[in-house]
């Protein structure tokens, strides 16, 4: 009787496998929203606003720094040497981005890329267009 429930489950998870529109609708409702969005997640919203995160010591960073500003670009810099949890959150944005956590500095967020070390002006202003 065991083996006929296990052989049951297994012809149920793979029809729902197969046809996750049966259920996951469904599902997402009943989730709370912090276990929805892990599983889910919602779509990265285009944003034309330049987030750098960067360290004190970095000459790469004070470069990029000193480009943006001479282009006119805005941007929000964050030094996570002198902030633990904006570390914190940069490895978390560079997870969900898709990207390995890394010492490379500086990380730009410019709309919906993602640029880690040294870049151009150029790339940056494109990704905010």
């Amino acid at each position: 009787m065991r083996i006929l429930v296990y052989i049951l489950l297994i012809c149920i998870a793979g029809f729902l496998y197969n046809r996750p529109d049966l259920w996951q609708q469904n599902i997402t409702a009943l989730l709370p929203s912090a276990v929805r969005n892990m599983i889910f997640p919602p779509p990265v919203a285009q944003s034309s606003m330049v987030y750098m995160y960067s360290v004190t010591y970095s000459g790469p960073s004070k470069i990029m720094e000193r480009k943006l500003i001479e282009a006119g670009i805005q941007f929000v810099q964050y030094k996570i040497d002198a902030d633990p949890a904006r570390a914190s959150e940069l490895n978390q944005r560079m997870i969900s981005a898709g990207y390995t956590p890394s010492n490379e500095m500086p990380v730009i967020f410019a709309g919906r890329k993602v640029f880690i070390g040294p870049t151009s002006i150029s790339n940056i202003q494109d990704a905010i267009k």
